[in-house]
């Protein structure tokens, strides 16, 4: 029982006291009663002290429970039937206490909510079986799908006979629930202005362009789109893809086992894969747009598929990323003669009116600098995540200049993150980028409040011989997120990945860690706890041997035999390039046959390495 229920249950006290005047104990909603308590719902006449217990008498369709008082829900509700919750003009507040009490509606058939308030945080199993119309207030009300989407309402009316597809750029919507021609969608957060887009036969209507940013409180209407810009003069193709060549990395476009040339044509449906890579390692992408979508963040393994059903035009920019971070919260650029200026693209020409007024809203100020302004030295791209803002917007920046940041997330928002260039710089409202010397790019990220945020950090061994990027960063709970691991020169390896989760001291910490082999690069996924990364480098072409006896590592017959000295070791084999080219668990005498050539030989027992290189 908590204290905040016995509250609400003293407060009431005085107006069951005349009939109850016996009344001695108290209970919490959600509790198993023992005695006399107030009727939180009612169905007809029968009362019923919780939600969980009048749902479950809901046995049939058409059934509706009336609230019959301010409620804090902090259980879980099965929906078994359609069924309705009528507010009855109260407030439902779903609450988490922990990870068995929280406000959840496991929606197994349509549930209608009307007449009301909802306030707090509920999770819904399936929010296409939720229908919230317009007299249901939600404010900033937090609806996830089973605790992770964020989820918000979007209200579409149809008045068209027969069955529609609804769809919203290229995503189809699928899941929603209805109510006389009322169609209520949940859908994520979205910062692109699109229209919810419905087909009945070869007719299609149109909302007007929306962002998804909180819970709507009207009701979209559909007009027909005659003239719709959206599908193209011929709605059979072919369609004409054309995409840019970009500074500091690669942009090709392939069908299948064919590439595809800018301004080529191919046919509707055509699934086109996008390749985007950095020429080096100081490189990144930061912009993937395909028509006026941002594909920026679906990037996967440096590639995205792509189904084409119109003309497509691809863009692609990359950023040196090229840093050293001189602390105390201060992040100093070094100098890079090498680096190039900001791409210089003839955008007049190139894009289209409809590119550059999503330009516009997106990067305010992008085209001093996209077509290759010589007024400024370098390019500050500044990008946000979730509900917030960030100022200035992307800009131009002179060497040496200094710049000032300010991060103020929505209403019942939070500042997760403020990264530069990839690295935390803290969940900060404001931020000093002094001396700029390189193209830099500022990321703000956004969440609910009550979303709990976690801190990722990596650690390499030796330095001097590789690095790891991120350094630091914060993510919300249920992320996922890249670590890149970059050796220093050819001939330096990476000999040891090891992760686990944060700890205080660096004895708990070492005990904590495990080992995952060797990866070029680790993802973070389902993050829920504060995780380190630790990597070790190794550059042992520089030397014959570290502490190995003869007996351990030698040649024999135009072979490398490895001896772990009757234990079990891991023996792991580069050739000159710093490419793994051997790797096994061994407990004895291993005979190992090479090509000709100098091979450094890793074998790493318990947690001491033995390395030798040598030459068969």
């Amino acid at each position: 029982m908590n204290i905040k229920s016995n509250i609400l249950y003293i407060l009431l006290a005085p107006l069951w006291m005349p009939v109850y005047s016996w009344v001695q104990d108290l209970v919490t909603p959600g509790d198993k009663p023992t005695g006399p308590t107030i009727d939180v719902a009612k169905i007809e006449t029968t009362g019923y002290p919780t939600l969980a217990e009048a749902f479950e008498k809901a046995t049939s369709d058409g059934t509706t429970i009336i609230l019959q008082t301010n409620f804090t829900q902090q259980e879980a509700v099965t929906v078994k039937n359609k069924n309705t919750l009528d507010l009855n003009g109260l407030t439902l507040t779903g609450e988490e206490v922990d990870a068995e009490n929280k406000a959840t509606f496991d929606t197994k058939a349509q549930l209608t909510i009307k007449n009301g308030t909802l306030n707090g945080k509920f999770i819904v199993t399936d929010p296409k079986n939720l229908f919230a119309g317009t007299d249901v207030s939600l404010g900033q009300t937090i609806i996830s799908k089973d605790g992770k989407e964020l989820m918000y309402r979007v209200l579409v009316k149809n008045e068209n006979e027969g069955t529609p597809r609804f769809t919203r750029g290229l995503e189809m919507l699928d899941s929603y629930s209805t109510s006389n021609n009322i169609y209520c969608f949940w859908l994520p957060a979205s910062h692109a202005a699109q229209a919810i887009t419905c087909k009945i036969g070869e007719t299609t209507y149109t909302t007007a362009p929306i962002t998804i940013a909180s819970h709507s409180s009207e009701i979209l209407t559909l007009t027909e789109a005659s003239d719709d810009p959206s599908e193209p003069s011929d709605p059979n193709g072919p369609y004409t893809v054309t995409y840019n060549t970009p500074v500091g990395g690669t942009l090709n476009v392939s069908a299948g086992k064919n590439e595809v040339e800018s301004g080529e044509t191919v046919a509707k449906n055509t699934t086109l894969t996008i390749k985007v890579e950095p020429s080096s390692n100081h490189y990144k992408l930061a912009l993937l747009l395909i028509g006026t979508e941002d594909y920026t963040a679906k990037v996967s393994n440096e590639k995205i598929t792509y189904q084409v059903t119109s003309d497509t035009q691809i863009t692609a920019l990359f950023f040196n990323t090229n840093t050293n971070n001189g602390g105390g919260g201060t992040i100093i650029y070094p100098d890079c003669p090498t680096c190039p200026d900001a791409p210089d693209y003839d955008f007049d020409e190139n894009f289209s009116d409809d590119f550059k007024e999503w330009m516009d809203k997106h990067y305010p100020g992008w085209s001093e600098w996209w077509s290759g302004n010589t007024t400024k030295d370098y390019t500050v791209l500044v990008r946000k995540t979730g509900l917030g803002t960030i100022t200035p917007g992307t800009t131009g920046a002179n060497k040496g200049e200094n710049m000032t940041f300010n991060i103020q997330p929505a209403q019942g928002q939070q500042i997760v993150d403020v990264r530069i260039n990839g690295n935390s710089v803290g969940a900060v409202s404001k931020y000093e980028l002094k001396n700029i010397r390189s193209n830099t790019i500022v990321d703000a990220v956004f969440s609910n409040i009550a979303v709990p945020v976690y801190t990722l950090t990596s650690k390499v061994i030796n330095p001097k011989e590789g690095s790891v990027s991120p350094t630091c960063v914060r993510v919300t709970k249920g992320s996922n997120h890249d670590f890149n691991f970059y050796p220093n020169s050819k001939n330096c390896v990476i000999i040891d990945v090891q992760t686990g989760p944060k700890k205080v001291t660096e004895e708990e910490q070492e005990k904590a860690l495990t080992s995952i082999g060797t990866p070029e690069k680790y993802i973070f996924t389902d993050v829920k706890a504060d995780s380190v990364i630790v990597v070790t480098f190794d550059c042992p072409t520089a030397i014959e041997a570290i502490d190995v006896p003869d007996y351990m590592i030698y040649t024999e017959d135009k072979a490398v035999v490895v001896n772990p000295d009757n234990q079990q070791g891991n023996v792991k084999i580069y050739n000159i390039s710093g490419m793994l080219v051997y790797s096994q668990t061994i407990n004895s005498t291993t005979h190992i046959s090479l090509p000709e050539g100098v091979y450094v030989v890793a074998l790493t027992i318990g947690d001491k390495p033995h390395i030798k290189k040598i030459s068969l």
